[in-house]
């Protein structure tokens, strides 16, 4: 394939769209295959797919959007019911971040189990970061309704807070404290133009 300097100095694919074209042919097959087999994934299954498809559907020449999110609501439906009760804290948090991603809901119910699990047994703010951040970002966008948002939210805040005395310096990068502060202003912004 044909590689060209992008404008920032860096390399990406250029002029040769015949690999972006055959990227996402490849990428919406997988994600037509996740979308016929979603009912046999368990939870970690799931929440990896939803990640995954998540962050195909951001780049270019990823999953083609009709697949992913075809794909992401079969998923979603199989996280509604039974798994949400399986997911440990990182296929929780990687659960609500892939749903936030692909601005594709999940039930009032789903979400607070989801936020309790991210909260139980882990010391990673990681996790509690990057949940925080999708739940306030599914409230921004319109797919989480107030209520079980700011609910949600309080749980996972509070979890975190706790945690916050506990970082040590260089075991917490930026990326996850900056999740954190957007996090705790999002939903009362969200609120306020509501």
């Amino acid at each position: 394939a044909k590689r060209r300097a992008g404008a920032d100095g860096g390399a990406e694919w250029g002029a040769d769209t015949a690999v972006r074209r055959e990227l996402t042919r490849a990428a919406s097959g997988v994600a037509s295959r996740v979308s016929d087999l979603a009912d046999a994934f368990d939870a970690r299954g799931v929440s990896n797919a939803l990640w995954a498809l998540a962050t195909l559907h951001s780049v270019p020449g990823g999953v083609d959007a009709d697949a992913g999110h075809a794909a992401t609501k079969a998923l979603i439906k199989a996280l509604n019911g039974t798994l949400k009760d399986a997911c440990n804290a990182r296929d929780a948090a990687n659960a609500l971040w892939g749903c936030a991603k692909m601005r594709c809901g999940l039930s009032p119910e789903t979400v607070k189990v989801l936020s309790v699990a991210v909260c139980i047994d882990t010391s990673d703010v990681g996790e509690a970061s990057m949940a925080l951040w999708a739940i306030a970002s599914m409230r921004s966008d319109g797919t989480l309704a107030h209520g079980p948002a700011r609910a949600a939210a309080v749980h996972v805040a509070s979890s975190l807070s706790d945690k916050v005395g506990k970082w040590e310096k260089g075991k917490v990068d930026a990326r996850v404290t900056a999740n954190a502060s957007w996090a705790a202003t999002a939903p009362s912004a969200a609120s306020r133009s509501s």
